[in-house]
């Protein structure tokens, strides 16, 4: 599509995709995997960006559901020449047929879409979106590897999480001094998509100051300093009813919303469920560090925890978490002994 044939498709990264596209190489099919939402976001604005044209992109764009509308009515609409462009982009979200425990491509809707994968439109740009899991044994896979490019939208590591957050306050017209990404790494934790709310409001707050310094930065970041989570998870671990109160109380009275707090404590369940599956494994601590795209001082300590948690009792967590969850999302006035009891219960 870029007007030179490209070379054999691959799968990539976020950073390796971004490099390709923004020298203009297109390809006719993509497929965009990963839990990483900011990361997925930033790669369709890209991609419009150079497959679209700047007067005629909203006419020539597409978004559906994989959900809400069927494979021959998509497939009908990536054949659709572009109105005043060279190019047309189609994006499917919901895309399921590759999530692993899916039976193998066999109904009318997968050998369709195969045709299609076979000799698809060259005028039309066609992204599938799905989950960070993957079935790579599957013929649409390998069809897609075949003819565009598979990109993952994977965590960051330390060093990339550090070198994008200076790149977004570069991007929105600041410099940083070299404690701030830390710090915010820290703070925040490496999610990028709330990295980028608290990258945000600091701009904002700075105003016309050129440099963003770690003061400024503690005054503005409500982020959640990852110790403090540490120290609730572990409270709860050795089951300190009072001192798991109190961590989260502490946590509250920084101005944190009762739904963070649970994004936090899940994520970091999250963390020690993966850990002791390496664990398991023999894998040993930079291994494990590596596999997690976690700092090396977080792995130690989700190591130290994972001697207080079994797999049942990070399965029990969950199921508390989530019923946490369900009763702050419905409208309960009193957040904070939904928090409280959550709490209490996991210490029992």
């Amino acid at each position: 599509m870029s007007g030179k044939k490209s070379k054999a498709s691959k799968v990539v990264s976020y950073q390796e995709f971004s490099r390709i596209t923004s020298c203009g190489k297109i390809y006719p099919v993509y497929l965009f995997c990963g839990e990483e939402r900011k990361l997925l976001h930033d790669a369709l604005n890209l991609l419009k960006s150079k497959v679209l044209s700047s007067t005629s992109g909203s006419l020539n764009f597409e978004k559906v559901s994989n959900k809400e509308v069927h494979w021959q009515e998509i497939l009908t609409n990536a054949a659709v020449l572009p109105l005043f462009a060279t190019h047309r982009m189609l994006v499917v979200e919901d895309f399921f047929m590759l999530e692993l425990g899916k039976r193998e491509e066999t109904g009318q809707d997968a050998a369709e879409l195969l045709t299609y994968l076979e000799n698809p439109c060259p005028s039309t740009c066609l992204v599938l979106i799905t989950g960070p899991k993957v079935d790579t044994r599957k013929k649409i896979y390998k069809k897609i590897l075949n003819r565009g490019l598979i990109v993952y939208m994977r965590p960051f590591q330390h060093r990339a999480a550090l070198s994008w957050i200076k790149s977004e306050f570069n991007r929105k017209g600041k410099e940083v001094t070299n404690d701030v990404p830390p710090y915010l790494l820290t703070a925040v934790g490496n999610n990028l998509s709330i990295l980028n709310l608290e990258i945000e409001k600091l701009v904002s707050y700075v105003g016309h100051e050129q440099v963003v310094n770690k003061e400024m930065a503690q005054k503005v970041v409500a982020g959640i300093a990852e110790p403090q989570v540490f120290d609730l998870v572990d409270a709860v671990g050795i089951k300190n009813t009072i001192k798991a109160i109190c961590e989260l109380r502490s946590l509250l009275n920084r101005g944190e919303p009762p739904i963070f707090i649970l994004y936090m404590l899940a994520r970091q369940f999250r963390l020690l469920m993966k850990t002791k599956v390496l664990l398991s494994k023999k894998l040993t601590f930079s291994e494990i560090a590596s596999q997690l795209h976690i700092p090396p001082f977080v792995a130690r300590k989700v190591i130290q925890q994972t001697n207080y948690y079994n797999f049942e009792n990070i399965e029990f967590v969950f199921k508390q978490l989530l019923k946490m969850d369900q009763e702050i999302k419905s409208n309960v006035t009193d957040k904070l002994t939904v928090l409280e009891l959550g709490i209490i219960k996991l210490c029992k």
